[in-house]
């Protein structure tokens, strides 16, 4: 409805039929990448499930003995070392058919353990050596004046810090993924 509204817009604006056909081309170049990743990334899901890769690495995990708090560590650092080298969307489609299961057998909030898992991606991308969300801040930082990667990294280092806080009181507290203020009536 979004795009439709957004074409009536346009045309009503003045948009000409070469340049309606020009944002449709432009959609499509970048929505093709998307939607070939989502594709793939149903198709790995499916593979897990059939295979039974997802099933054997679940139970690989809850008999280790680590408990629901072991557990739910080494997911965290799973998802930091991957969040060093590679993007979020990625980790998450890799991740999230292997690890949801496991924390609906662990009896984890799935609000709580979604919310965890994508603060703990993000802090991924700003941990070093790799921190991808960093060096794309110093790419652009460089244009407005000459910046070190270790400044950048001193910036965010607050932002990551605050980001894992929330991840151990998610943690701690998982009702606060869910926690909506009451509204006020008058």
């Amino acid at each position: 409805m979004g795009a439709l509204i957004a074409l009536i817009v346009g045309i009503a604006k003045g948009m000409r039929a070469r340049q309606v056909y020009g944002s449709i081309l432009a959609v499509g170049r970048s929505a093709a990448p998307l939607m070939a990743i989502v594709f793939a990334a149903q198709i790995y899901s499916r593979t897990l499930a059939l295979s039974g890769i997802g099933a054997a690495i679940e139970s690989m995990l809850l008999d280790t003995g680590l408990g629901t708090w072991g557990i739910v560590i080494v997911m965290v650092v799973i998802w930091m070392l991957l969040g060093m080298v590679i993007d979020s969307v990625s980790i998450m489609l890799l991740t999230v058919p292997i690890f949801y299961p496991i924390a609906v057998n662990l009896q984890i909030d799935p609000m709580a353990f979604a919310i965890t898992g994508i603060l703990v991606v993000e802090a991924g991308l700003l941990t070093p050596p790799f921190g991808v969300l960093v060096l794309a801040v110093k790419a652009v930082a460089n244009y407005i004046s000459p910046t070190t990667l270790g400044a950048v990294f001193r910036g965010a280092t607050p932002m990551w810090a605050m980001l894992l806080a929330v991840c151990v009181l998610l943690a701690v507290e998982p009702q606060i993924a869910t926690l909506l203020p009451s509204p006020i009536l008058y």
